[in-house]
């Protein structure tokens, strides 16, 4: 029988080969488009998104969490929670109509882009909130392979779509945007066609148990909501200091970061519903922390080899407009290291001892990373950027450090 460690990495390693799979094919797509809108098209392009994005994570309200959660903890809540989740996306589809109908009546200039661009990115919400309830569900369920497959099938789909774009010459900032509806209807019929291979059924919704644990998935919330701000803040920041142009250079910097984070992400993804689960906390401490270990040496060759190629291979990939990105990737770097060992880290203090010290940790990097970007950028412009979010990250790690360190002994035990 295969131990806790061999198992996780097993998991691992299959979300990673799908990932490496459809992004290498999707930043292929990605750089022809970037070719062909430039800076400033990838600017507004990143702009939007930036927007649609963070009204999504405001929306989300800890769902996926308790799904997640819940789902770990007792199967049998499975039925209830995925009618409840349909009920709240339904809900959801009124309030994206009010917003559609508000959005021409507010001037450009106050958002910044073209109220037609956030409309393409305010459509497919209701269809992305659900398809994230589902995906909950089945990693609780700890269904990683469909989980994989759902998710392979979105990303396939958008590039196909891009590369249509780029065969027909309709790329165009709109058309780009559109992708975000692609990938949620391509991810949702999947994750739906699974759940029901799982027996699950439709029943009356019951939010009593979403309720019972919502202590647990609002704290879960706020701190994913501030992990948010900190990811994205600074785009709204650069824009607003730097213009458009410098938006779109950063944007390329911000997708080699979130690239190089897809192992801690997929390492904490299996890792969190194992150690949920587990009723032995200090086997769960030692194997959180051989991950960590392995995420930091790992994270550590990467982000070297990447920092020492980063000028030659941007202006090779983008062209030499983008040149100005290698800088603001550089000063991330150290950012997307610190990230990646604290991430795996707080997933024990999470499954065992979800205290308000974690959320309170994530008020103070985000205070920082704000603080640091509102004095870097002016000086540093988008390298300034990039050396907040690394000082953010290097505070959130301290603090994290130092809970893990707190309980040496399960602390839900009586």
């Amino acid at each position: 029988m295969l131990s806790p460690y061999r198992k996780i990495l097993g998991s691992v390693s299959e979300i990673l080969a799908v990932k490496f799979l459809v992004l290498g094919l999707t930043f292929a797509s990605n750089i022809l488009i970037a070719r062909m809108l430039g800076p400033e098209g990838r600017g507004e392009v990143a702009l939007a998104m930036a927007i649609g994005l963070t009204v999504l994570q405001f929306l989300y309200l800890g769902v996926d969490y308790i799904n997640n959660y819940g789902i770990a903890r007792d199967r049998e809540r499975l039925n209830s929670f995925f009618s409840n989740s349909l009920s709240l996306s339904f809900f959801w589809v009124p309030v994206v109509i009010l917003a559609l109908i508000a959005l021409p009546f507010v001037p450009p200039e106050v958002i910044k882009i073209a109220p037609a661009d956030l409309m393409i990115v305010i459509i497919p919400l209701p269809i992305l909130l659900l398809s994230q309830y589902l995906g909950a569900l089945l990693l609780g369920l700890q269904a990683q392979r469909e989980y994989n497959a759902c998710e392979l099938s979105g990303q396939l789909a958008q590039f196909l779509y891009l590369v249509i774009l780029l065969l027909t010459g309709m790329v165009s900032v709109q058309s780009v945007l559109f992708t975000l509806t692609v990938l949620g209807v391509f991810s949702l019929g999947p994750q739906i066609f699974f759940l029901l291979r799982h027996q699950v059924k439709m029943v009356k919704p019951d939010f009593r148990e979403w309720l019972r644990l919502a202590r647990y998935s609002l704290q879960q919330y706020i701190e994913q909501l501030l992990a948010f701000i900190i990811f994205r803040i600074d785009i709204f920041m650069i824009t607003a200091f730097m213009g458009i142009v410098a938006t779109g250079y950063y944007a390329v910097a911000i997708s080699w970061a979130n690239l190089l984070m897809l192992l801690p992400q997929s390492l904490g993804r299996v890792l969190f519903p194992h150690i949920t689960q587990s009723r032995d906390y200090e086997q769960s401490r030692i194997l959180t922390l051989k991950m960590a270990f392995m995420t930091a040496w790992a994270m550590l060759a990467v982000c070297i080899v990447i920092a020492l190629s980063a000028h030659i291979f941007i202006p090779l990939l983008y062209g030499p407009a983008f040149l100005e990105t290698a800088e603001g990737l550089l000063f991330l770097l150290p950012g997307v290291w610190l990230w990646s060992v604290e991430s795996i880290l707080r997933k024990l203090i999470v499954a065992y001892n979800y205290k308000i010290n974690v959320t309170v940790s994530w008020f103070i990097a985000c205070a920082v990373n704000i603080g640091l970007n509102l004095l870097l950028i002016p000086a540093m412009g988008i390298a300034g950027a990039g050396l907040a979010f690394s000082g953010s990250m290097l505070a959130l790690l301290l603090m994290t450090i130092f809970f893990f360190k707190v309980h040496q002994d399960d602390p839900t035990a009586a």
